[in-house]
């Protein structure tokens, strides 16, 4: 199995390999490996690997013969298309190896660009709108894993109060998930958009082309999204812009998409809080919106 351990001022990393070996990785401040020759590096690695609970037991002090050291330093390209080319992948952006989702994260963004590459060629004119979408995807993945990565740096920042975590962690803060909101009051329950949502228009992803597109923005989404389950958000929220009751909210979306699908749907869209109990009329009143 992979191991994955934190230490007070490193964390491990280790996985058999296929020929029998076990790679075993230390992850540590840059600083510390600056400089040292390879009889410093060894004595380093090995006084890092005594102090794992995890990985310890599975070398069963076996002393490696050469001690690799490799930059896995954060960043992001100034510019993922430039002078003719689309920067993919870890050419555009590097992640924290500690999220484990940096193939993913490439392989999303290469056949993103792809879209990209084909609207570019296929349709100048949308050249721009294109070149938006592959900036804006690579600063949103980027951005996204340094969110999750610390927190993760927060969690480890909070046992061990150490510079190494606590630099990691950023303004992060390690919190308990939130809690969903209670479910609604019976399929007689009044719901409506909530008011922190606002449309905007997004270049998006539409089968084999970049194109715009509505899409709508909220403090749960780490992005505007243009589709929610698979449903363009345009056509999915506009039943919702007047106030209905849940039952007929979903029956309109059965009549739509399916009976289950239009349960998930609200499901989702009730636990990101982009759904919420509709004001009564004499609430809107007391606040000076218009009832009805």
């Amino acid at each position: 199995r992979t191991r994955v351990e934190s230490g007070p001022d490193a964390w491990y990393w280790g996985a058999p390999l296929p020929d029998g070996s076990f790679n075993a990785t230390v992850f540590v401040d840059a600083v510390r490996c600056a400089g040292l020759d390879r009889g410093a590096r060894h004595a380093l690695y090995r006084a890092l690997l005594a102090r794992s609970a995890l990985l310890r037991p599975v070398l069963g002090g076996a002393v490696p013969a050469d001690v690799r050291v490799c930059d896995a330093t954060v960043g992001r390209a100034p510019d993922s298309a430039a002078d003719g080319v689309l920067r993919v992948g870890e050419a555009a952006f590097t992640i924290d190896p500690l999220s484990s989702q940096g193939v993913q994260a490439a392989l999303r963004n290469g056949l993103q660009a792809a879209v990209c590459l084909h609207t570019l060629l296929a349709r100048p004119s949308a050249a721009a709108l294109a070149l938006a979408f592959h900036a804006d995807q690579v600063r949103r993945t980027a951005q996204h894993h340094a969110r999750l990565a610390a927190g993760f740096h927060a969690v480890a920042a909070q046992r061990f109060g150490s510079a190494f975590w606590l630099a990691r962690a950023g303004a992060a803060v390690a919190q308990r998930a939130p809690e969903a909101p209670p479910a609604p009051a019976g399929l007689d329950a009044r719901v409506a958009i909530d008011p922190r949502v606002s449309w905007e228009r997004e270049p998006i992803l539409d089968g084999e082309w970049i194109v715009e597109a509505d899409a709508i923005d909220h403090p749960a989404l780490d992005a505007p999204a243009a589709f929610i389950g698979g449903v363009a958000v345009r056509a999915l929220l506009r039943p919702c812009e007047s106030s209905l009751t849940l039952r007929e909210l979903l029956l309109r979306w059965s009549f739509e998409f399916g009976e289950s699908r239009a349960s998930g749907l609200f499901a989702t869209l009730w636990r990101q809080g982009l759904i919420v109990p509709a004001a009564s009329p004499l609430l809107r009143a007391r606040a000076g919106a218009p009832p009805g």
